[in-house]
């Protein structure tokens, strides 16, 4: 008889995407709402910081903020110096999922960013990577441009009924500019809160995180 064909190599599992948590994100029940992911964990990113920067009309409508008072912020990522660390979760998550991501994140600016987790012997990190997160946006103009058909985030989820029903429900200014009045949606701030409480990192969350003005924290 002929010989026996040699065995298949086994399969590469497919490629794994890392995403940031710096809100509602670091909670593995909110996460799973939105798609599957595995490995989650507690990472830091260098040169970024949380703040309440935009207004989310998701907060609005679930009651958790008010318009008229001011009170819709969700958070969102902003430069800072090149040395400040922020704690924040780790989702790993593959292709498949990742159009779940976006949709979950419209108007943001999604960006790569470097991160680490863990501590090696000698104090330094002990793995590094590369993860993709949620930024603030410049202005409304950026955000629309990103999220048209077509545009750069869009692009990800393209043809997303709810990534079009969002942009036209978002409140407006979406990014309002620095000095206006903006404060944290008091539902959605409670929900980061417990998040970060169960994910150990409640004190840096109070002490990290920048209101709209970029110089208050939420402990003061």
């Amino acid at each position: 008889p002929p010989p026996s064909p040699p065995p298949s190599p086994p399969l590469s599992p497919p490629p794994l995407t890392t995403l940031v948590g710096i809100g509602s994100l670091v909670s593995e029940s909110s996460a799973a709402r939105s798609f599957s992911f595995c490995n989650f964990r507690i990472g830091e990113v260098r040169g970024w910081r949380r703040t309440f920067s935009q207004a989310n009309w998701v907060n609005t409508a679930h009651g958790w903020g008010s318009a008229a008072r001011g009170t819709t912020a969700a958070l969102a990522m902003v430069r800072c110096d090149a040395d400040f660390v922020s704690r924040v979760a780790l989702l790993d998550v593959n292709a498949e999922e990742l159009p779940g991501f976006y949709e979950r994140e419209a108007g943001y600016s999604i960006v790569t960013t470097d991160y680490c987790e863990g501590r090696g012997p000698e104090g330094g990190a002990a793995r590094r990577g590369v993860a993709l997160m949620c930024a603030a946006c410049a202005d409304d103009a950026e955000a629309d441009t990103l999220w048209a058909p077509g545009g750069a985030m869009e692009r990800h989820c393209a043809g997303s009924e709810y990534v079009a029903a969002w942009m036209r429900s978002s409140l407006r200014p979406l990014w309002p500019p620095a000095g206006a009045h903006l404060l944290p949606a008091p539902g959605y701030l409670r929900l980061c809160a417990a998040a970060h409480r169960r994910a150990g990192l409640l004190d840096h969350f109070l002490d990290s995180t920048l209101l709209h003005d970029g110089v208050t924290t939420l402990r003061a």
